[in-house]
């Protein structure tokens, strides 16, 4: 019979002194109430800052998601080789008749688009090693390249500078560096495989 009074009085203590102390709080609450009022409004803003904690943390979570996710739907232009396999160096030397006048004096770039989604219309570099007034140095066409789907390509055509195959050093042997989106109008997935190097072979 003792245990079985001794645990509701137990419980009723506790509940009053929990009733007392709130009394208590309430009390000095009233009679310090710019205290209070700086307590809670301090509560208030630490509660705020976990808040804004969490929401800045599930922001940073969606970013990297973003972020991972972005570069798979984006363009990626770029040379794609179309010329003999060897001598290295000579994949993207493909001559055409760009002006159709029965002569091969153009270079042939074909121009890759291996992204998910169609590359807006951009410009393609090429620059030629010629020699000008006996003087070795560079010479830039640019021509602007069309729109390209996701998977596709296009070729565009570029004239021969007339001296590129007259470069002492190139032993008679046109070169030739191609930027394709030289001017980074396409956001792409990838940019360094936007240039590479090409030799024409000249006649011996």
């Amino acid at each position: 019979m003792r245990t079985s009074i001794s645990r509701p009085v137990r419980v009723v203590s506790l509940a009053a002194a929990a009733l007392f102390f709130a009394a208590q709080s309430q009390a000095e609450c009233k009679s310090n109430i710019l205290e209070c009022l700086a307590e809670q409004t301090l509560k208030e803003v630490l509660r705020g800052n976990e808040m804004l904690f969490d929401i800045n943390k599930m922001l940073i979570e969606m970013n990297d998601r973003i972020r991972f996710l972005f570069p798979l739907l984006n363009s990626d232009l770029f040379p794609l080789p179309t010329g003999p396999t060897t001598p290295i160096g000579t994949e993207y030397c493909m001559l055409s008749d760009g002006d159709h006048d029965g002569i091969l004096d153009h270079l042939q770039v074909r121009v890759a688009n291996d992204g998910t989604v169609r590359a807006g219309a951009s410009d393609t570099l090429v620059r030629f090693d010629v020699v000008v007034g006996g003087i070795r140095q560079t010479h830039d066409e640019v021509v602007p390249t069309p729109s390209i789907a996701g998977g596709q390509a296009t070729d565009v055509d570029v004239p021969f500078p007339a001296t590129c195959f007259m470069v002492k050093e190139n032993r008679g042997n046109c070169l030739f560096t191609i930027e394709v989106d030289q001017s980074q109008a396409v956001s792409e997935r990838i940019e360094y495989n936007n240039t590479v190097n090409g030799t024409c072979l000249g006649i011996k």
